[in-house]
């Protein structure tokens, strides 16, 4: 491997038992001391081992079933971009997408962490352009014969090679161009997968996109009109997280919502009409939708489904809802905005969440000086022209 010319050696070493009980007890802080070092272990270099292991344990928060394996080798953390990887759980979404493929070709393969999850049970082919992300990749692989690592572009493998009906091409662009600077429009990722869509249309195979979540949805339609897709949005403990297009040959234009929360995964499908808004007139829960709702603007959808009032911005309820995709907070008072409110609330524990066109969360902290918290919560909405105050509790 570029970063370690002897791989076998190295997890031989890891796997020692004399390393064990000599290095057992080493923290990050004792393995980063041991970059520099001259000594050697079954000669192997104390120095390359502390490398692995600090790449490892770099990504253990990330994707740990993956580093648990006892066969996995990371690059050393300077080389080791972990921020646009799947983790374990997203991945496992792409995961229940691919499986009516017969064949996955991983066109932005990075360290296989999609790739680890898509290819069981199928062929899977992962394109990396990086020498040392590709030889990481090709030797974590090593025990998978239906796994073929290539050292190549996306641009060369899709112009030179042959693909088949029943193939799905995923797609991870890298957000940051050849000048490390962050990008936000989808033409300048690399690689430049824009004109994916139409290629994969005329050859008749299935095309996976992980995007953004911060691209507009409606702007993607509209660039790609002419094609049917669907939208994945995936949201993990509140946080949106990845953004997936499906160009399946039987996409029927599908929006869906993955809200996962301590690794379950429920599915909403909110593509249709906006269901009925249900009347609450003494509001004593509060609900606010994840960031994947949010951005598609259906609260009526889950007003609906959950039978909420909205309030702007904001879902009530008399009684609670189960199962609700989002925050959610329990009333135990109403504000009045009076002489005696600021003397109350001054440096008060409460994190704000406000809905108010005019007064905004960091206003409101900076006026009462307030100490964010976890479980206490101030909200604020505009109600018959006036702002509305409630204390609340975190439910869920």
């Amino acid at each position: 491997m570029p970063f370690n010319d002897n791989a076998e050696a190295i997890l031989a070493a890891l796997n020692h038992s004399d390393f064990k009980k000599k290095f057992g007890h080493y923290q990050i802080k004792d393995w980063e001391k041991q970059i520099f070092s001259s000594q050697s272990f079954e000669n192997v270099l104390l120095s390359e081992i502390a490398k692995t292991v600090l790449g490892i344990r770099h990504s253990s928060k990330k994707f740990p079933p993956l580093v648990e394996e006892p066969f996995v080798m990371m690059p050393p953390p300077e080389k080791l971009n972990a921020a646009q990887s799947s983790s374990s759980v997203t991945a496992n979404v792409k995961k229940q997408i691919s499986n009516p493929y017969k064949r996955i070709v991983d066109l932005c393969g990075g360290f296989g962490i999609d790739a680890y999850y898509m290819q069981e049970g199928k062929d899977l082919v992962h394109i990396e352009p990086s020498l040392l992300v590709h030889e990481t990749a090709k030797f974590n692989f090593r025990n998978n014969s239906n796994v073929a690592c290539l050292h190549s572009t996306a641009e060369e493998y899709w112009k030179t090679h042959h693909f088949e009906k029943g193939d799905l091409f995923y797609a991870d662009p890298s957000r940051v161009n050849d000048k490390q600077q962050r990008v936000s429009v989808l033409e300048n990722y690399l690689p430049d997968v824009s004109g994916l869509p139409k290629m994969c249309h005329e050859n008749k195979i299935g095309l996976l996109f992980k995007l953004s979540p911060m691209l507009d949805i409606e702007l993607l339609k509209a660039q790609w009109r002419e094609f049917a897709f669907d939208v994945h949005l995936v949201v993990v403990n509140n946080e949106l997280k990845d953004l997936l297009l499906h160009f399946g040959l039987d996409s029927m234009e599908q929006i869906f919502v993955h809200h996962i929360v301590d690794g379950n995964d429920t599915v909403f499908d909110v593509k249709g009409s906006l269901f009925s808004i249900h009347n609450c007139t003494e509001p004593r829960f509060v609900y606010d939708p994840n960031p994947a709702f949010k951005k598609l603007r259906v609260n009526g959808f889950l007003a609906g489904k959950f039978a909420l009032t909205e309030a702007n911005g904001f879902l009530v309820s008399e009684d609670y809802k189960e199962g609700f995709p989002g925050k959610v907070f329990e009333i135990t008072e109403t504000i009045e905005l009076d002489k005696t409110t600021k003397k109350r609330l001054l440096k008060a524990r409460l994190s704000v969440v406000s809905r108010h066109p005019n007064l905004n969360s960091q206003t409101i902290e900076k006026r009462y000086k307030l100490v964010p918290d976890t479980f206490n919560f101030l909200l604020c909405f505009e109600r018959n022209e006036k702002a509305t105050m409630f204390l609340a509790k975190r439910k869920y």
